[in-house]
């Protein structure tokens, strides 16, 4: 005579398939969360290099140029841009912004380059790879020439 299963034995089927594939599910949703959060963070300081350089760019010094002002200048709208959109590189160590004025050896057009890097800490640090920081470069063809 063929047994019949009763209804528990189908919950608890349920219950151990839901076991089995929810911390996969946490996860994924952790693992979305976290690369979201790191491409947020490169599109605000790739964007803070970018306008950094820009502002650099057409930083005129007059004769006997040496790129100092043209730098400073970047330098401190990177920080002004960083200050506004929540990064504050005054309260991190890690956080390193630099500018380097310098002539292109095949044209020798003078070029404004400005590199930001910020360290991410993950929120959820599933995915640890993200745990580097975050790099942001950005060359320009600067006015002064």
């Amino acid at each position: 005579m063929p047994r019949h299963r009763t209804r528990g034995s189908r919950r608890g089927g349920a219950a151990i398939e839901f076991a089995l594939v929810a911390p996969i599910l946490i996860g994924v949703f952790g693992a979305v969360i976290e690369l979201s959060l790191w491409v947020n963070s490169f599109h605000l300081i790739s964007r803070a290099a970018r306008d950094a350089t820009r502002v650099g760019s057409i930083t005129i010094e007059g004769d006997g140029a040496d790129g100092s002002l043209i730098e400073a200048n970047a330098i401190e709208h990177a920080l002004t841009v960083l200050d506004f959109t929540g990064f504050q590189c005054s309260d991190v160590p890690e956080c390193l912004v630099t500018a380097e004025w310098a002539a292109d050896s095949v044209d020798g057009n003078m070029y404004l380059t400005t590199t930001i890097h910020y360290p991410y800490r993950g929120l959820t640090n599933v995915l640890p790879v993200v745990n580097r920081g975050v790099t942001a470069r950005f060359t320009m063809m600067t006015q002064q020439q």
